[in-house]
């Protein structure tokens, strides 16, 4: 997850270490998706990966607000938790 702080997208790619524990036995081709949440707790972004590009999501956070969010990423049974921080 790519940059951070970030100001106008953050992108995920699995090739980038998202499954770094493997817990599931999902494909690397499987796909996943985000949800990004503000420090109050309520989702303001959701994405998920297409049969085009199963590795990568680009979310556009230029909209939101400076501060601190926290970013899920779903993969099979796993789950991925980062803080992110939008900087304008």
């Amino acid at each position: 997850m790519y940059p951070n702080p970030a100001s106008s997208e953050i992108k995920i790619s699995t090739s980038g270490g998202i499954n770094t524990t493997t817990r599931s036995t999902s494909s690397d081709n499987q796909g996943f998706s985000a949800k990004l949440f503000s420090d109050k707790g309520s989702m303001v972004k959701e994405a998920k990966t297409d049969w085009q590009n199963p590795q990568e999501i680009l979310l556009h956070v230029s909209d939101l607000k400076n501060g601190t969010y926290f970013l899920h990423v779903f993969k099979g049974k796993d789950v991925i938790k980062k803080q992110i921080i939008i900087s304008h």
